[in-house]
């Protein structure tokens, strides 16, 4: 069962692990400056929210369902975005500038941002719907036999990819 569920899980950390170029590396390490993310909350959760990765957390309070968050970075870098219990993955860089809105009671579905540097943030976020999507039957692709399974997982990861390739030609300069 682990080989099954190690080979079912595989594409879809394919592509969160594919390493960035030496270029696209050298290009967003030259970039220093400021971070904007604005936003918009239809019926707050909390109080607050909080953009952070393992260098630096950022939190702003809510009010009148609105928030802005400033900082500087050195660097692009993939950070979560929190509210209330809820979770989402942002891809920011300096020099961005971004609104986000959402809605607590359909988070998932609701979140998104506008400006200069959503699109890959929205990239991650469709991306987790996708693989959401796919994993609904998992317990019943675990219980196919092998060459199902196989297939099943082939047809998983052309799913990705496609998506991933549609992405990518809608904004050929995502980071």
């Amino acid at each position: 069962i682990m080989k099954k569920l190690f080979l079912f899980l595989l594409p879809f950390f394919a592509l969160a692990l594919m390493p960035a170029t030496q270029a696209q590396e050298t290009e967003m390490a030259n970039k220093a400056g400021e971070i904007i993310v604005e936003g918009l909350v239809t019926n707050p959760a909390s109080d607050k929210v909080a953009i952070s990765n393992r260098k630096a957390a950022h939190k702003a309070e809510v009010v009148d369902g609105k928030f802005e968050i400033k900082y500087q970075a050195e660097e692009g870098a993939r950070y979560n975005f929190a509210h209330g219990n809820e979770v989402a993955a942002l891809f920011l860089e300096p020099g961005d500038k971004v609104k986000l809105t959402i809605d607590p009671s359909q988070f998932d579905e609701t979140i998104q941002l506008a400006g200069k540097g959503a699109s890959e943030s929205n990239y991650l976020f469709s991306k987790y719907l996708l693989d959401e999507k796919l994993r609904e039957n998992l317990e019943e692709t675990m219980k196919m036999a092998p060459a199902d399974f196989l297939t099943k997982v082939d047809e998983i990861q052309k799913t990705m990819m496609d998506h991933h390739q549609k992405h990518l030609q809608e904004h050929p300069k995502l980071n």
